[in-house]
């Protein structure tokens, strides 16, 4: 199914509508097009149409809503990308612009290291 229907409204936004009627007004402002070529520039591939276009409606979620993608904070653009340089210091391959290409191996040891980090941190 896809993102928008065919008045261009983004169906998530528009289901959220039925519970919370000012939804739209407690998302973040849209990027611009330079925001998007930017952040495809940094991380190395286009993003997907749709992806685009989600984030020339709201950039993520606001401060006075949160887990709007089924319960997940839906990321602005720069936490986005701040989160992609973040995992590109990370000692294990555990990132990959293609479709299963993440080695399982790699997985595992990542979220081992993964959570003996969040031990030294909390």
């Amino acid at each position: 199914m896809p993102l928008f229907n065919e008045k261009d409204e983004c169906r998530l936004i528009e289901a959220l509508k039925i519970h919370i009627p000012d939804i739209g007004e407690l998302l973040n402002s849209p990027v611009d097009e330079a925001e998007i070529i930017a952040a495809e520039s940094l991380i190395g591939f286009q993003f997907p149409h749709e992806f685009r276009k989600l984030y020339l409606k709201h950039n993520g979620e606001g401060e006075q809503v949160m887990g709007v993608m089924a319960g997940f904070s839906w990321m602005t653009l720069q936490s986005v990308t701040g989160t992609w340089r973040t995992r590109q210091d990370l000692p294990y391959d555990i990132i990959s612009g293609k479709p299963d290409a993440v080695r399982k191996a790699d997985i595992k040891r990542a979220g081992f290291l993964l959570l003996k980090m969040a031990e030294v941190r909390y």
